[in-house]
């Protein structure tokens, strides 16, 4: 919750070479400690284990990091734009109609009506 009401003074994040987003974040919330009646200084810092997880991901055994499955009833509007917001975050997207099982992918999804949905 990086929202200045919440937190005061000091607010960071840490990043890792090759993770695409923040690893950790935090900072000095005095004035929540305030607001609970406690007269205190603090400082609190939230550590995201699942984006620790991907910087121990050997990259050269992976062809992409995305394989984007779709259906021959997609929405190519659709299919664009979860293209366009996967690639934002970093990830490599191969978007293909079927798997033909030679590509090696770190996740599979399948675009359908509901979304996206996690294969693996």
């Amino acid at each position: 919750m990086n929202d200045l009401a919440y937190y005061n003074g000091l607010i960071f994040q840490g990043f890792i070479s090759g993770v695409p987003s923040a690893v950790l974040s935090g900072g000095r919330y005095d004035r929540l400690m305030a607001k609970l009646g406690r007269c205190c200084e603090a400082i609190g810092i939230a550590v995201y284990l699942d984006e620790l997880a991907r910087c121990d991901v050997d990259e050269s055994a992976y062809d992409v990091d995305v394989l984007l499955l779709y259906g021959s009833d997609a929405d190519v509007t659709k299919l664009a734009g979860a293209v366009k917001m996967l690639t934002a975050n970093g990830q490599r997207v191969r978007v293909q109609a079927d798997e033909n099982g030679t590509l090696r992918a770190k996740q599979r999804l399948y675009l359908g009506e509901g979304g996206l949905e996690i294969l693996g």
